[in-house]
């Protein structure tokens, strides 16, 4: 073998794939050096191109599989490896699971140097058609629009007719969808996306145009609508102004709550499985908390849930719209202890806690994690219990470095697959403040 030292970009090198990466890519040792190699399975015996090196680490390309590897499987859908969505389509579900559990711990122990293993992974019973909702990128074409999913490469898009994480194959949703947009002037709109979302066997469509409303729009969107009795609503807004078609409020049924949510607001992707892990949530409250804080509240399905156990909560989030619908949610189900409070979290917690003492923290950030504000202030309170959800293991990690170092300790985590075919992994996780 050449030594480290005389590898170079475009050489080509033989290896077997050993283990997975966050983000999906294979990795393969060569005299102590690694390299990431995309779309490889676990036992893959490739021949590969470098296609760059770094100080620590390399990437490579496929040039040969010489040798499949028994986790290898084939890829259901006929977008895989070039759209960016799904990661792990020809692997088995079972090394999915297992590469999984070893994200989530591994990037704990390297950030936190704590061994603690995580419980054991709650697999879905779906793995297929399990999306409650999807976003599409739209692109001008002619007169109208054509949509799809960002490309591996993050620029190009990907025209799709099918999704088999969202939708049966022979749905005829993306047909349906095609003909709109083929219809729906582009004239006015520098950029568009199209979140879609499922209720039951139907759909809601929300559309989201910049800067302003196609022209002619509305004579499109309601012809579409009466002609499609899959279509349940119709949704559009730009920077200015938000107009609705068909069925106004949508509704799912929660753990005994009935939530309204609308296409703009956050939900878990995977309904089923996110039922579990909010079950799970419930069980980890302490019989004993008063006072809680719900940081990234979102709709408010946490913050009621915490409300039903008696539990007086507090619950902060950026998104108007979004605490709009959490305060009608808490009328509907009849919740009077929670209080909704709209804004950037980092602007409002310091504030908050300097007046409220809370037993309990509840956060469910964006993937970035929290930032330095929020740690202090919840490191500063008098918080007994920090309940994380988080979606990237290594933020996660990172933020329980930050607690562990003095204040906390780790009680345990849970990892849930929430978004079987792709890299990511949700964890559940538990911190109590160290006994003085």
């Amino acid at each position: 073998m050449l030594p480290v030292e005389k590898l170079y970009k475009g050489q080509t090198l033989y290896a077997k794939v050993v283990s997975l990466s966050f983000g999906g890519r294979g990795i393969v040792k060569h005299d102590h050096f690694i390299f990431f190699i995309p779309h490889t399975a676990v036992g893959d015996e490739i021949k590969f191109r470098i296609t760059k090196l770094k100080k620590n680490h390399g990437v490579g390309e496929v040039i040969e599989l010489l040798q499949k590897g028994a986790s290898r499987t084939t890829p259901l859908c006929p977008y895989f490896q070039k759209c960016g969505g799904c990661h792990f389509q020809h692997i088995s579900y079972e090394e999915q699971a297992k590469a999984k559990v070893s994200f989530v711990a591994d990037s704990i122990k390297h950030h936190s140097k704590i061994s603690t293993p995580p419980l054991a992974l709650i697999p879905p019973q779906e793995t297929w058609k399990y999306r409650k909702h999807i976003t599409l990128q739209m692109r001008k074409k002619g007169a109208g629009f054509t949509f799809g999913y960002i490309h591996h490469d993050n620029v190009s898009l990907v025209q799709i007719k099918k999704c088999p994480i969202f939708a049966h194959l022979d749905d005829p949703i993306f047909e349906q969808i095609e003909y709109l947009l083929e219809n729906l002037s582009n004239i006015g709109v520098t950029k568009a996306t199209l979140k879609l979302v499922k209720t039951d066997s139907k759909y809601l469509l929300g559309f989201s145009f910049f800067p302003n409303f196609p022209g002619g729009f509305k004579h499109q969107i309601e012809s579409f609508l009466n002609a499609h009795s899959n279509i349940v609503s119709i949704h559009i807004k730009t920077p200015k102004e938000e107009r609705k078609f068909g069925k106004k409020n949508p509704i799912i049924s929660l753990l005994d709550l009935k939530i309204a949510y609308s296409p703009y607001s956050f939900l878990q992707s995977h309904l089923p499985e996110a039922k579990k892990l909010y079950e799970s949530l419930v069980n980890l409250v302490p019989s004993n908390a008063k006072k809680a804080l719900d940081l990234y509240s979102g709709i408010g399905i946490t913050s009621l849930l915490l409300g039903k156990q008696n539990i007086k909560t507090y619950a902060i989030e950026s998104n108007e719209k979004a605490v709009q619908l959490a305060k009608k949610n808490a009328k509907e189900n009849k919740v009077e202890n929670v209080t909704f409070i709209q804004g950037r979290v980092e602007e409002k917690i310091a504030a908050f806690l300097t007046l409220n003492q809370v037993d309990l923290v509840i956060a469910n950030p964006p993937r970035t994690g929290l930032t330095k504000e929020i740690t202090e202030s919840i490191l500063n309170s008098n918080a007994q219990r920090i309940i994380y959800i988080s979606c990237m293991p290594i933020t996660l990690a990172k933020d329980v470095s930050i607690f562990t170092k003095d204040k906390y300790e780790l009680v345990s985590y849970q990892p849930f697959d929430l978004f079987p075919q792709t890299t990511h992994v949700e964890t559940l996780l538990v911190l109590d403040k160290k006994r003085a």
